[in-house]
């Protein structure tokens, strides 16, 4: 369960999502229709309860109206990050920036973010168009991220992986890499 006082978001092990307030959540939404696979992780930005992003263990939604539709989002980030090795996605965080804010994905083969200006569909670009970067080429092993914490006061992203220990990377070289 994520929220604030105004929207609740809660994803369910069949892949449904659920969005309302605290005393009324709305009609399930299934985010990959028959897929089955589990809502692993959902976070809002702050600054626009409407809009959120979840996982599964294979796909990246985001959400512009308070969860009544989500769109698919991962664009190239198995196919262009692991080529012909599977993957599964583990986390999901979301870092707030000056300029633009970005969310990052923890996977199997560690952790990559997008901007989210891209994401936002307009009448040109009616398709989001996310670019995946590496988080900390150098910094962080090519292992599985599986949690992710944003800590706002010291600007600073925590990477736990599986076996390797837990990483601190400022979150600011994130939002303005390239």
């Amino acid at each position: 369960i994520v929220g604030d006082r105004e929207v609740v978001y809660v994803g369910d092990r069949t892949g449904n999502m659920y969005s309302g307030s605290v005393m009324s959540l709305g009609a399930p939404v299934d985010l990959e229709a028959g897929a089955n696979d589990p809502v692993l992780d959902v976070r809002i930005d702050p600054r626009n309860s409407h809009r959120a992003f979840a996982i599964d263990h294979n796909s990246v939604f985001m959400t512009l109206d308070k969860g009544q539709s989500w769109l698919d989002v991962t664009d190239n980030l198995l196919t262009k990050t692991f080529q012909q090795d599977p993957t599964r996605l583990h986390s999901l965080e979301f870092i707030t920036g000056d300029v633009d804010d970005a969310i990052v994905i923890g996977t199997d083969k560690g952790a990559y973010f997008t901007l989210t200006t891209p994401l936002i569909p307009t009448l040109l670009l009616p398709t989001p168009a996310p670019v995946w970067t590496e988080v900390g080429a150098n910094l962080l092993p090519n292992v599985a991220v599986v949690a992710l914490d944003f800590n706002v006061e010291d600007r600073v992203l925590v990477a736990s992986t599986l076996g390797r220990g837990a990483y601190l990377i400022n979150a600011d070289t994130v939002i303005t890499s390239p």
